[in-house]
């Protein structure tokens, strides 16, 4: 696209919506014919590892749309009101890849030295 700001929220936008359907396989209902019955343990267990198996391209298809949403941001230098999500979204994907905006800029331990003392009032 043309615009910077327009790419960058084409992204995160992708990443939200892929997102959004990996939570909804992940917190969907097990149907009833899975949870009773003989074994249904054994059934809810081998139902939610498929279901995870089948979510996970879902979830590296949002974390690639969320770094190509930072990624971008940071290359056009535009996107300040898509990159903070981007991050936030990211982080909960994958922790490893987007650090927590805390972690990366910390608070300093030292006060700011002062720059400039004006005179006093007479």
């Amino acid at each position: 696209m043309k615009d910077a700001d327009s790419t960058i929220a084409a992204a995160a936008r992708l990443g939200q919506t892929t997102q959004v359907v990996w939570r909804a396989l992940l917190v969907g209902e097990v149907p009833k014919s899975i949870r009773t019955g003989p074994f249904a343990n054994d059934k809810v267990a081998v139902y939610c590892d498929k279901l995870r198996e089948v979510a996970k391209p879902l979830a590296e298809r949002a974390i690639a749309a969320f770094e190509a949403c930072h990624v971008k941001a940071i290359e056009l230098g535009a996107g300040e009101a898509w990159t903070p999500t981007c991050r936030r979204e990211g982080h909960l994907l994958a922790p490893e890849k987007f650090p927590d905006a805390n972690e990366l800029y910390a608070a300093s331990a030292e006060p700011a030295p002062l720059l400039a003392v004006e005179p006093a009032l007479r």
